[in-house]
């Protein structure tokens, strides 16, 4: 009995500290919320609502007498999505008039909706950053948050600043409270989430007896005046488990008298037979799990050796109650043992050898620096596990000797599992900032080593010819036509959310299987990542867009056949939890594709799921959790371990690399060494594989042969490639889609969508990191819905479906792109997946071009206001709107005023734009922007743009009948409307639009017009004269240029007989003088200054080396 009871409670000894202290703590909810009866509700301060991004907010309450304060972080009425809330340097003043610091009496209670309490931190560790300005004293807590500080009436006033940490995310508003109590409800889910954080394995326990998933301090808290009974009847049944050891508990139970004053000796009895009884839950579980394994191993063969072994492991279950000499922990232990023989006897883990990839975690936790290999760490690499099964496998360093030290990244195994694919970046480069990843090869037998890219003979071409971003290479995949995809950052382009930091784009290429001849293979706008072939031959990999919606949450999985096209969607374009599926591979025989469910804003990692992508596109239903004790980072909060790097061997049985830390998020580093190999399996099983005390091993791959997919055939030629021929675009039924439009459409226009070419870059308008785009024109729908025309190749091409006025009434937040000479056919406008094409009616002959729009051929980069709408106004608008008596309404003049940004990213904290656009852009009426991480989830019609305001429609009205009847001028307004109205046509540090006026040029140019047409004319504001970024568009120009001759005709005394009179060219020539024009911007799309604010400058100088 004695050896029983040792063995027991040997593991309990550590924790009797922690059950004395869980039963104080549960009295000292009970009595707080005993002193709170009685005390009003009514709140005693309050902020109102606060903007976020804004500066903090004071809020303050007379505390005399009081012996509590709750303090409350609310949502501000439209939801706690990013409500960051903190309570800075909180301040208490005693009754002696002294004044505190409010973070040193401690908060005794809190509840947090999302993430935990920080004190005197922010969450990722750093400083409070509350409308640009630092604290470092006081509360970050995630509305709806409730903080309880005893006071104990010491104190008169408390006294705080209120706001949210960084900038507006998903909601816009947060507010404040300060109360002397709560309703006794809500304390009492207080006290139970306190005690749930600060006493997990109570909470466990508790859910496991009240029969909960959650919320177990919370049913205990709720029995109320009935709890000492309860806590008897599960003592006695938890007592009852022991067989023979139940003797001590029971005569404790029975020395504790029936008074309410014994509560604490019940509740540490309570958790002292609990913690013996988990011993025996553990042993029984264990014994059944093995059962389980072995009846599913079974299914694939027989083990009766290990079958027999389990008998008897059962029963000495059977006999170890009434022996002195059992032992639940040494049974606990076989059955543990005995279970991972059994896993391990599966056929699909019959391959002999392992390969590894030891490599430290990123110093840059977030999914796009992560990659960079100036934030990479070093390690041995690529490590061969012989006889992994045993205990201790014999380790072979295939590159030790044959590479710098540096640091190795995804590898990949040939299909006959005779070659690694790897990428390399070398630590011996100097500073880190110059390091590169450049894709390897080597042989399992460790010969054969050579570099695939990043070699003398590699021409390191990039998209567009820039020169912004030091190229890298990573994950390279072979494909079974002996051709390798892999991501690169030689597509030199930058996600717009990063504000001025280096972390630039890397998307697919293709190259032969000896590094020649690479390809762009996807035309993106942000990130791609984890390459790899499906078992029907297709590549999956992920992909990151965000083309004005939320920049956050839609890194979703895509799929192409290897030369590029027949670019879909797979899973999650619209699914926003998890924020992203990472690492996906088709699993063995299966149609599911197994992938990591992380996040955004960390290291690569998190809980591994199935898709199925027959149960549709997005949303719950195609997914399966295969680590459920692992919730989805950041949508979910932040794991307390995470798994990445997982290699299916079937719908059962996953290989992946483990963490038992919390997942890191960006700002903070997890440890070298977080990382180990384990085996998961569909029952719930993990076991260790390997790990190294030193350093983190991901990347596990059976070394074995594996099946090779089928080669599919490319469907363009070498030809088509060489000369960028276009693709042909074939829609059957524009009006098809997910939702009714509400109108026929009758057009389609095509935005090319150009990219951010430098970390930092100029704002292009009203509109918060916006994307630049081009318009290509429109196309034809005919009477039937169907769309047959020809579209560029090897350019991003948002679409947007146009009604009979023009406007979009439905508009792609994405994009489309083409390999030359792709035929594109789709069967509607954002039509299910799944949906089969109808019978097809009579197919289109005729290929249209693209109607291309008014005068965005005549000048470089996207649609530009100033080049293609201000003139429209200067036409129609300011005679009354700028000149006129409708001035004070709305000024509608194209001088140029400084808008300020009122959101992250706020470099810079201004931007030059035109009055005209300044007050329409701060008119809510007039149009709906698609505003940063304001913007709803999915497209609907009419949801924002042209068909979202008043504008529009007033124009349709004929507000102005002469433009009404211009349909050119009219397309002009509709499409910057469409465009979410785009200000500027570029990333450039040195705009047309901003150069200043040469003010000898301009008065030459005044007196001119005096001479010719008079005084008053030459008295008008430069900018109703002159349009610095197109001047053949200037008023001055145009006004009194005949129609016929392509101008206005509104001055006709002293006018022009067109553009080859003489004295209309030498007033072209004053306009021009009168503009002080700055150097063009690079070719290669740097900024080209002396003091580089563009941070790509410096790439050029490292090519070079």
């Amino acid at each position: 009995m004695k050896r029983i009871l040792f063995l027991l409670f040997a593991a309990m000894i550590p924790l009797y500290g922690e059950a004395a202290a869980w039963s104080s703590r549960i009295l000292e909810g009970f009595s707080m919320m005993e002193e709170l009866k009685g005390v009003s509700e009514e709140a005693i301060a309050s902020s109102g609502l606060f903007l976020k991004g804004s500066k903090a907010i004071p809020i303050s309450a007379d505390v005399s007498g009081l012996k509590w304060i709750w303090l409350k972080s609310g949502v501000g009425g439209d939801g706690s999505g990013g409500d960051h809330s903190c309570w800075l340097n909180p301040k208490l003043v005693g009754t002696d008039g002294k004044e505190i610091d409010a973070t040193t009496v401690g908060v005794a209670w809190n509840s947090i909706e999302w993430q935990k309490l920080f004190v005197n931190k922010a969450l990722g560790g750093g400083a409070f950053n509350i409308g640009g300005d630092r604290y470092t004293s006081g509360w970050w807590a995630h509305a709806v948050g409730y903080l309880g500080i005893r006071l104990d009436g010491k104190y008169v006033k408390f006294s705080s600043l209120v706001g949210n940490n960084g900038n507006a995310h998903a909601s816009k508003y947060s507010d404040f409270f300060i109360y002397r109590t709560l309703p006794r409800k809500t304390l009492e889910g207080i006290v139970a989430e306190t005690l749930a954080t600060e006493f997990t394995q109570m909470e466990t326990w508790l859910q496991a007896d009240f029969d909960k998933t959650q919320g177990g301090h919370l049913a205990l808290l709720e029995t109320g005046a009935e709890m000492p009974k309860k806590l008897r009847e599960l003592i006695i049944g938890h007592a009852n488990r022991l067989g023979m050891a139940k003797a001590p508990f029971v005569t404790r139970l029975e020395a504790i008298a029936d008074d309410a004053n014994q509560l604490a000796k019940l509740l540490d009895l309570y958790r002292d037979v609990r913690e013996a009884t988990s011993i025996v839950e553990q042993a029984d579980e264990a014994l059944a799990f093995a059962k389980k394994t072995l009846e599913f191993v079974e299914l694939s063969r027989k083990l009766p050796e290990l079958s027999a072994t389990l008998d008897k492991l059962y029963a000495q279950a059977k006999e170890i109650p009434n022996r002195e000499d059992g032992s639940w922990n040494a049974l606990l232990a076989d059955a543990k043992a005995l279970r991972r023989q059994i896993i391990f006897a599966h056929p699909a883990l019959g391959f002999k050898d392992l390969l590894i990839n030891k490599q430290p975690p990123t110093r840059y936790s977030h999914q796009c620096d992560q990659y960079l290999a100036m934030h990479s760490r070093p390690g041995p690499g690529l490590v061969i596990l012989k006889n992994w099964k045993s205990p201790k496998p014999q380790e072979v360093t295939l590159l030790e000797g044959k590479l710098p030290l540096g640091s190795v990244a995804h590898p990949d195994l040939s299909f006959d599992g005779k070659r690694i694919l790897f990428s390399y970046c070398d630590h011996t480069v100097t500073p880190n900032s110059h390091r590169q990843f450049f894709t390897w090869e080597i042989g399992i037998d460790g010969n054969g080593l050579r570099q695939l890219t990043g070699g003398k003979d590699d021409d390191f071409a990039t998209w567009d010819g820039r020169k912004t971003v030091l190229p890298e290479d990573y994950d390279p995949c072979y494909l079974p036509n002996g051709q390798i995809v892999f991501i690169s950052t030689r597509c030199s382009s930058f996600g717009r959310c990063h504000w001025t930091r280096y972390n630039p784009s890397y998307l697919l290429h293709i190259m032969d299987g000896d590094g020649k001849n690479k390809r762009l293979l996807s035309f993106g706008e942000a990130n791609e990542w984890d390459p790899s072939v499906l078992p029907d031959g297709r590549i999956i990999y992920t992909r990151w867009d965000y083309i004005n919606r939320h920049d956050t949450f839609y890194q979703s999985l895509w799929t192409m056949r290897p030369d590029g096209t027949g670019t879909a969607h797979f899973y999650g374009n619209y699914t926003i939890n998890p924020c992203m599926q990472a690492e996906a591979r088709g699993i063995p025989d299966s149609r599911k594709v197994i992938c990591t469910a992380t996040a955004h804003h960390s290291y690569t990692a998190g809980s591994i799921i199935h898709i199925d992508p027959m149960k549709g596109e997005d949303g719950p239903e195609p997914l399966t959790r295969i680590t459920p004790e692992v919730r989805f980072p950041e949508t979910e909060g932040w794991p307390q371990t995470c798994y990445n790097s997982p290699w299916p061997l079937n719908e059962d049985l996953t290989l992946a690399a483990y963490c038992p830390e919390p997942l890191t998020i960006q700002g903070r580093i997890q440890s070298a060494n977080a990382y180990g190999i384990v085996l998961i399996d569909s029952l719930g099983g993990r076991e260790e594989i390997y790990s190294d005390p030193n350093v983190s091993c991901v990347s596990p791959i059976p070394l074995c042969p594996r099946e090779k997919p089928p080669v599919v055939a490319s469907l363009i030629t070498d030809e088509a490639i060489k000369e960028m021929r276009p693709a042909t675009v074939f829609i059957q039924d524009a009006n098809i889609g997910k939702v009714d439009f509400g109108s026929r459409v009758k057009s389609m226009r095509l935005n090319e969508i150009l990219g951010q070419p430098t970390p930092a870059v100029p704002h292009r308008g009203a509109v918060r990191q916006e994307i630049v785009k081009r318009v290509l024109g429109t196309v034809p729908v005919r009477d039937d819905g169907s769309a047959f025309f020809r579209m560029p190749a090897g350019k991003p091409i948002q679409l947007q479906a146009l009604d009979e006025d023009g406007l979009a009434v439905m508009t792609m937040r994405t994009f489309i792109y083409a390999q030359p000479g792709e035929l594109v056919s789709c069967i509607g406008c954002h039509e299910e997946r799944r949906r089969t094409a109808a019978r097809a009616g009579k197919l289109p002959t005729h290929i249209d071009s693209i109607k291309p729009l008014e005068d965005q051929e005549k000048y470089e980069g996207g649609f530009s206001y100033m080049r293609s709408v201000q003139p429209v106004l200067d036409r129609y608008c300011i005679s009354c709107h700028g000149l006129g008596q409708a001035t004070q309404k709305l000024d509608l003049r194209g001088t140029i005023v400084a808008r300020p940004i009122d959101g992250y990213p706020e470099y810079p904290r201004e931007t030059a734009v035109a009055t005209s656009y300044n007050e329409m852009a701060n008119r809510k009426d007039l149009f709906r922007l698609a505003q940063r991480n304001e913007e709803t989830g999915r497209s609907i019609p009419r949801d924002y743009f042209g068909h979202s305001g008043t504008l529009a429609k007033r124009l349709l009205d004929g507000h102005c009948r002469e433009l009404l009847a211009d349909k050119t001028s009219l397309e002009l307004i509709f499409t910057w409307l469409d465009l979410n109205v785009q200000y500027f046509g570029d990333y450039s540090w040195t705009r047309r639009e901003n150069d200043p006026i040469n003010p000898d040029g301009e008065a030459a140019l005044r007196s001119w017009i005096k001479a010719r047409f008079g005084e008053e004319l030459s008295k008008q504001p430069y900018a109703c004269l002159v349009n610095p970024a197109f001047p053949e568009k200037s008023r001055i120009l145009n006004a009194a240029l005949p129609i016929a001759a392509g101008g206005w005709g509104q001055i006709t005394q002293n006018g022009f007989t067109g553009k080859e009179d003489l004295a209309w060219h030498e007033l072209a020539r004053l306009v021009e003088a009168s503009i002080s024009r700055r150097p063009a911007p690079p070719r290669d799309k740097t900024c080209g200054l002396k003091k580089c604010i563009c941070g790509s400058c410096w790439v050029k100088n490292v090519a070079r080396k």
